[in-house]
């Protein structure tokens, strides 16, 4: 049933419908749900003092493009999104909230992905929002870009995540998380991440990884929800 459902969607729902349905029902969700995001204060003082990261795994991009159009309407963010037709969806939900934009970037031209992200982080003086996994995993793993970008510009990384008390797994190569009507959210934001005191590319990377799966577990925690069980 599900694959003829996706059949269905793929062949007859055009995508700027898709887009609605989508954003309207993940809306409709959150307004069922008590939603807490904790230390977004620490993000604002930073965004003052120069660029900086938000760097969160990719099967939690689901909340964040209302999540910060409502808990950080002061703040402008940018999400780095993979110029893909899968991509150019989410970009378009992305770019319905009033104080974020999507930078669409190609998945296969990794030179000028990475000008573009270190354009906006000197440039565009906003906060970036990326999944270091993403678009293709392998999930939890990140890819250089992030760390690089994040050295040449010299910025902090922070990692942000969320967890709720009930949640839907998606069977997608992230296992995309999507929160369950009237469950309760918290949405965290961590302490800046420091990678660029030294090691080499791949140890920056591992050490990443290492807090943002830290930071995970943490936030899961708070539900008593251990990351270890889920479906691989």
């Amino acid at each position: 049933m599900r694959e003829l459902f996706r059949r269905f969607q793929r062949w007859f729902i055009p995508p700027f419908f898709a887009i609605f349905l989508e954003g309207f029902l993940l809306r409709l969700i959150l307004f069922t749900c008590r939603i807490e995001i904790r230390n977004v204060d620490t993000l604002r003082q930073l965004y003052t003092q120069g660029p900086c990261i938000l760097a969160s795994w990719h099967n939690r991009l689901a909340l964040f493009s209302y999540a910060v159009a409502r808990w950080a309407p002061d703040l402008p963010f940018s999400a780095v999104i993979s110029n893909s037709k899968d991509g150019e969806i989410l970009a378009k939900v992305i770019d319905r909230s009033p104080n974020m934009r999507a930078i669409r970037v190609p998945h296969d031209a990794r030179h000028k992905a990475m000008r573009q992200i270190i354009h906006t982080l000197k440039e565009n003086k906003s906060v970036l929002l990326v999944t270091p996994d993403g678009p293709r995993g392998p999930r939890y793993r990140s890819k250089p870009g992030t760390v690089a970008a994040a050295q040449a510009c010299q910025a902090p990384i922070l990692p942000c995540t969320w967890s709720a008390s009930r949640f839907w797994q998606l069977s997608t190569w992230d296992r995309l998380m999507i929160p369950k009507p009237f469950s309760r959210i918290i949405l965290t934001i961590g302490n800046p991440i420091d990678i660029n005191s030294g090691g080499t590319l791949k140890e920056r990377r591992e050490r990443l990884d290492q807090h943002l799966s830290d930071h995970d577990k943490a936030t899961c925690a708070l539900f008593s929800h251990d990351p270890a069980q889920w479906p691989k």
